[in-house]
């Protein structure tokens, strides 16, 4: 119902990115379902900026599975 809406509204080319960014932001905002560690994460990965990634260091720090830090990543 909502793809329709926008298709009727939208031109094609600006119907693809809306559904595009759309589908993105679902995504991202369903893997950041606890947001205090997403936050918790942040604060490691800003410590770290400019560095290699230390993935043992942030899986400490965050107290969060190896998995979950790898989506989190992939959101920045």
């Amino acid at each position: 119902m909502f793809r329709r809406y926008l298709q009727n509204r939208l031109p094609e080319t600006s119907f693809f990115h809306a559904i595009t960014y759309l589908r993105e932001e679902v995504k991202a905002e369903a893997l950041v379902r606890n947001l205090q560690a997403f936050q918790n994460f942040l604060g490691v990965a800003v410590d770290q900026y400019s560095e290699q990634i230390n993935f043992s260091a942030v899986l400490r720090d965050c107290q969060v599975a190896f998995a979950t830090v790898r989506e989190y990543y992939s959101i920045l």
